[in-house]
């Protein structure tokens, strides 16, 4: 059985096998096997299609230590069916201002772990492959025995029942070095459906604040958490707000591609693992 929660003399999470055996239950990880089974079935099903005019927004959120080779052969996988491009290139491309009809892969993390720095960044600048970091900007920074009340929060609010280290802002100015970007997260990785107006508007503008301060660049997007509309944001009001605030992208957690002339305000991303294989991949990205 899982354990009930994190304490700061609990180990770091720095594998994905961690992860299965301390944030999920035996029956938990019996219907991952089941489900990725039925997926990859299903994957084998379909057929090559190669349709193009789209934009996939791939939605990170680790790559482990034991993850590492696993993302390093996704994306040599993806190169086969599309390109990848910046956020802003992709937006730019469904928005019409260059030409569209190509396949691209936006690729993008959310929360800011320490282990995209250690393990994923190095990936990606070797391959010249671009990537976006949303930000939750009360955890970057933070130290872990100093800090431990205010990292809690996140722990308790997102299920981990390891720890898991998050990014210094050091750290995200290397990363912007190789040539990686920063979006917006919120300050306190907020569901913004359960906060009052004020409360979400400091969310969302303070955690911009925040990003441009430290880095010295313009915040132009912001991704909400979990990201699934009515339940994790509204819909109706909660990206016209984004945009007022200076951001010119919301994006969601609502699977999907996303085409030409799509609403920049609701664009949809793709989860992934990775720790997925080939038909996962296949099945949630080639359909």
């Amino acid at each position: 059985m899982p354990s009930p929660g994190p304490s700061y003399t609990s180990p770091r999470l720095t594998s994905y096998a961690q992860f299965e055996r301390f944030n999920l239950s035996m029956r938990e990880r019996l219907r991952s096997v089941v489900r990725k089974g039925a997926i990859c079935s299903m994957s084998l099903a379909l057929g090559d299609r190669r349709d193009s005019g789209w934009v996939r927004f791939l939605l990170y959120h680790h790559v482990f230590d034991d993850e590492r080779g696993s993302f390093e052969h996704q994306l040599r996988w993806l190169r086969n069916f599309g390109d990848f491009a910046t956020v802003d290139d992709g937006v730019a491309a469904l928005a019409g201002a260059r030409r569209h009809g190509g396949r691209y892969f936006c690729v993008t993390f959310d929360d800011g772990f320490k282990c995209c720095l250690t393990n994923a960044v190095p990936i990606l600048a070797e391959r010249g492959i671009p990537a976006t970091f949303f930000l939750a900007t009360d955890y970057i920074g933070r130290d872990m025995e100093q800090d431990w009340t205010i990292l809690c929060r996140f722990y308790q609010c997102s299920g981990y029942r390891l720890p898991v280290e998050f990014l210094q802002w050091d750290d995200c100015r290397k990363m912007k070095s190789a040539g990686m970007s920063f979006g917006s997260h919120t300050c306190s990785h907020a569901r913004l459906s359960s906060l009052p107006p004020t409360q979400v508007r400091h969310e969302l503008l303070d955690c911009k604040r925040k990003i441009e301060e430290e880095l010295g660049t313009v915040c132009n997007h912001f991704a909400a958490p979990w990201g699934h509309p009515v339940r994790d944001f509204q819909p109706y009001q909660h990206p016209s707000l984004a945009v007022e605030l200076g951001y010119s992208t919301f994006f969601t957690g609502v699977r999907g591609k996303n085409t030409e002339r799509a609403d920049v305000t609701l664009l949809r991303r793709d989860a992934v693992l990775a720790s997925d294989n080939d038909l996962m991949l296949r099945y949630f990205l080639l359909r």
